[in-house]
């Protein structure tokens, strides 16, 4: 797949080594030798399986750093290379790393290392795919592979041009803005902003009384990825210009630009290229009896303890994850016989299990969105539940074009498509065979029946993603009917295909491609021979590279 290498640091002896690029980084294991990093172990996952890869020999004092993967992420490689008298070679001497929690692993080797410092990490908080560098007995020099990030989208200030021009470019997510209010305008601003787990504030304007005549920021108010609209904070009546500053398909604010003074005259902000979902509410089911609870939305579910009494559910503890950190809550109180779920497809029923009579129910989000917390009526057991999940866009149906001949087919929806070979007949496309993947397994469909001259394009997904099929479509003297000519796709990585079939058509365009940079999810369309029409369907991009369906 498609990395950004960084790297290596370090000594120039050893052999070379390269991890391929993996899905991501599950375990480090770390060995120390007197005054360097001697060996390291990395489990990776690629296409849901593991793979181990070790570099050094020499294991010496082995501690292991792991996270939580698939949700977190290792985003830097940190620590430290110099001369080591042993073994008389420039080598890593210390190695740590941070993750997308916020985590920072304990410094591995040598922790009082006074060598030359090194830090390598992805643009925009990419994740580590994967290692390359040096090794013998020991580690020589070290590099990595991080997964590309897009750039955040920069709104241009809107407002006046009077003030000190400020920025304070991108961190991971907005908290808390307070604004301030003196006579009609917004005379000044603070923001909690996140970054690495940690909190930073910054400060624009003084609320100082009398302002100079100028142009300036009378009001502002903020939307949420939860459909909520902030009150108008300044001057609420104002008749002054309008203005929306907002990303692209709802991408979420990253940090705030613009100028300020004694007031607020002019403000821009930074947004992430891609929208943010919105949880949806799965209403309670059961009874009426109870206090109302409600624990809100977290990032994730990690493990829920269900604890059973006579014939029904008296208990339930859950545990969040929430910025990378674990919060818990409980409802009822009759705590009972305990089992507990985390990992696993399909968990045992909890409560009675027996032939039980009463009214079933099922909450899930919608294709597969996740669970994210828990609302319902507890007292001293649980007399109603509801859910808040994940909301994953419904896939949008792009009408076939081409010919009204053919038997129709639809392949239905995928997670997506890792590779498409096309035939090539006479003048059209005769054939067409689509690998997708659904819930990590591979399945094919094939269309038409001359197969032809055959010829493939394969994506590294599910990193790279079709997001459009272009082409063409026009009658076909041979079959007497009008037939797809020619096919070409684009993906997530801006890398576009060969034209397949007839290169040199004349026919009537067509380009498929769902909104927002949608990944392609499945075909339709009509074929007997040769393929008559095609269509497709396509997600709604709502995450970094490829998004979800």
């Amino acid at each position: 797949m498609s990395s950004e290498k960084m790297g290596p640091v370090g000594g120039n002896m050893g052999d070379a080594f390269t991890d391929d690029a993996f899905d991501g980084v599950k375990k480090i294991t770390v060995g120390k030798d007197l005054e360097c990093v001697s060996y390291i172990k990395i489990e990776y996952e690629k296409d849901g399986k593991f793979e181990t890869r070790e570099h050094g020999t020499i294991r010496g004092e082995l501690k292991e750093f792991a996270v939580d993967y698939p949700s977190e992420c290792i985003i830097a490689v940190g620590g430290s290379y110099g001369n080591v008298d042993l073994y008389k070679a420039v080598l890593i001497k210390s190695l740590f790393f941070k993750t997308s929690y916020g985590r920072t692993s304990p410094i591995f080797g040598e922790t009082n290392s006074f060598g030359n410092q090194l830090m390598l990490e992805g643009k925009n908080g990419g994740k580590l795919l994967g290692f390359h560098g040096r090794s013998g007995q020991a580690i020589d020099a070290i590099g990595a592979y991080f997964s590309p990030v897009p750039e955040p989208e920069k709104q241009e200030a809107i407002g006046g041009n009077m003030g000190d021009v400020f920025d304070d470019h991108v961190f991971e997510g907005v908290k808390k803005i307070t604004v301030g209010k003196d006579l009609g305008c917004v005379s000044y601003i603070k923001i909690e902003y996140e970054k690495d787990g940690k909190f930073e504030t910054r400060e624009h304007g003084t609320i100082r009384g009398e302002l100079k005549e100028a142009v300036l920021i009378k009001s502002l108010f903020f939307k949420t990825s939860y459909g909520r609209t902030s009150p108008i904070f300044g001057e609420t009546n104002s008749s002054g210009k309008e203005f929306l500053l907002e990303g692209r398909n709802g991408g979420k604010l990253l940090g705030f630009h613009g100028r300020s003074g004694q007031a607020i005259d002019a403000i821009g902000a930074y947004f992430w290229p891609f929208p943010a979902p919105v949880p949806e509410k799965r209403e309670a089911m059961g009874g009426n009896m109870g206090d109302a609870f409600d624990d809100g939305v977290f990032d994730s579910v990690k493990k829920i303890i269900v604890g059973k009494d006579l014939d029904c559910v008296s208990y339930i503890k859950i545990e969040y994850v929430k910025d990378g950190k674990t919060e818990t809550r409980e409802h009822g109180t009759i705590r009972g016989e305990l089992k507990e779920t985390s990992y696993g497809r399909t968990s045992p029923i909890f409560g009675s299990s027996g032939n039980v009579a009463g009214k079933e129910f099922l909450l899930e989000g919608k294709k597969g969105g996740k669970l994210l917390g828990l609302h319902g009526r507890s007292g001293q057991a649980i007399d109603a539940i509801g859910a808040y999940f994940w909301s994953v866009p419904a896939p949008e149906k792009i009408e076939a074009m081409g010919g009204n001949m053919g038997v129709a087919f639809d392949d239905g929806v995928f997670d997506g498509v890792k590779k498409i070979i096309v035939g090539k007949d006479l003048g059209c496309v005769s054939y067409i065979k689509i690998e997708y993947e659904k819930n990590k397994k591979i399945e094919t469909r094939e269309h038409g029946t001359i197969r032809g001259e055959l010829k493939e394009f394969a994506v590294d997904y599910p990193y790279e993603c079709i997001t459009s099929v272009g082409g063409s479509y026009d009658h076909v003297d041979l079959y007497k009917a009008v037939l797809i000519k020619s096919l070409f796709f684009k993906t997530s990585y801006g890398r576009t295909s060969p034209i397949f079939g007839e290169t040199n058509s004349s026919g009537n365009q067509l380009m498929l491609e769902g909104k927002n940079g949608g990944k392609l999810l499945g075909f339709h369309g009509r074929s007997g021979q040769a393929i008559d029409a095609i269509g497709a369907y396509f997600g709604t991009a709502i995450g970094v590279g490829c998004g979800n369906g």
